[in-house]
């Protein structure tokens, strides 16, 4: 994720982010029979964002051999800073409306030291994501090793996938590494891909969407359940949106660009608005398909453009502290 990320333009990369972001917010109305589409895009729509993420990091510390010390003290100030604010802020909604939540919170001195010391378990669950990146960040040193050296590349990719299957049960002390497991093949695979270009080399990318959408469909369909089939459905499921990406930017530059710049700040942000539009809908004395169209409208809209416009004011504020809470450059 990213906040208006300059480079000379990859435009299919800027529509990936918008796209994956889109994908993120519509995973967060869930609604009805635990949410028809949430549980497509749940397979494979946080390793996208973690390989998205993983290729940026290629692009902006990997490649431009920063300093140790230079990357940690930066992702420490993007993504702690965030990380403490919001499970802050979340802790008193989450208690007073405790019934609509699908995941409580309480003041309990345990949770306390869990979500603030321990980083393990966090009042508001979306913030694992800036908890495992935040800890696949610290392995920068060892993706460094590993794109100089083929051999330790390759020990290194099969140590993740040795994680993600075997999920090893690691006390967490510190960090929430299930998650870590879960997700660092796919932030290692986004290296990888940004350091070989292979989305520059691709060819007639429509025919190959085509196909990964048809792999797509059958393996979601009729693939027996398993850590295998969920990770080659991942895996397909991010190489078809990326190729969807790549086939926009060749027509439009212009797809999801009124938010693809602050996806970071719709992250952190837009499941608050969710969460107060689920609230008011379900009060609403309309029958269910009335309130399913008002709860994805306003859920969608509410939970991109409030937060665009609130970064978009701090910005025009330009408070130090206001753009470090909310990760803005």
């Amino acid at each position: 994720m990213s906040t208006a990320y300059k480079r000379n333009e990859i435009y299919w990369l800027s529509i990936l982010q918008g796209f994956t972001m889109l994908l993120v917010v519509l995973g967060h109305v869930k609604h009805g029979a635990e949410g028809q589409l949430a549980q497509v895009i749940y397979k494979f729509h946080m390793p996208l964002f973690m390989c998205i993420s993983g290729y940026l990091f290629y692009m902006t510390g990997i490649a431009k051999v920063k300093r140790y010390t230079e990357i940690i003290a930066e992702k420490s100030s993007r993504l702690l800073i965030p990380y403490f604010a919001f499970s802050i802020a979340t802790i008193i909604p989450k208690v007073v409306f405790s019934e609509f939540m699908h995941r409580s919170a309480s003041f309990s001195l345990s949770q306390l030291a869990d979500a603030f010391v321990w980083l393990t378990n966090m009042p508001l669950a979306e913030m694992w994501f800036l908890n495992s990146l935040f800890f696949l960040f610290l392995l920068y040193p060892v993706y460094v090793l590993a794109i100089k050296n083929e051999q330790i590349g390759i020990l290194v990719l099969l140590v993740l996938l040795t994680f993600y299957f075997a999920k090893p049960k690691i006390p967490s002390f510190v960090f929430d590494f299930r998650n870590v497991c879960a997700m660092g093949v796919f932030f290692y695979i986004g290296i990888l891909a940004a350091k070989i270009h292979i989305c520059d080399k691709v060819q007639r990318p429509k025919v190959w969407l085509i196909l990964h959408l048809i792999a797509f469909f059958v393996l979601y369909k009729w693939a027996p359940v398993s850590p295998v089939s969920s990770f080659v459905i991942a895996l397909v499921g991010i190489s078809a949106s990326t190729l969807l990406c790549i086939s926009i930017a060749g027509y439009s530059t212009e797809p999801f660009r009124s938010f693809r710049d602050y996806t970071y700040q719709i992250f952190l942000m837009g499941i608050f608005f969710q969460i107060a539009v689920r609230i008011f809908v379900a009060m609403l004395p309309f029958e269910d398909i009335a309130k399913t169209a008002v709860l994805y409208l306003a859920s969608v809209a509410l939970g991109i453009y409030a937060p665009v416009m609130i970064s978009k004011i701090c910005l025009k504020m330009n408070s130090g502290l206001a753009k470090k809470v909310l990760g803005l450059r």
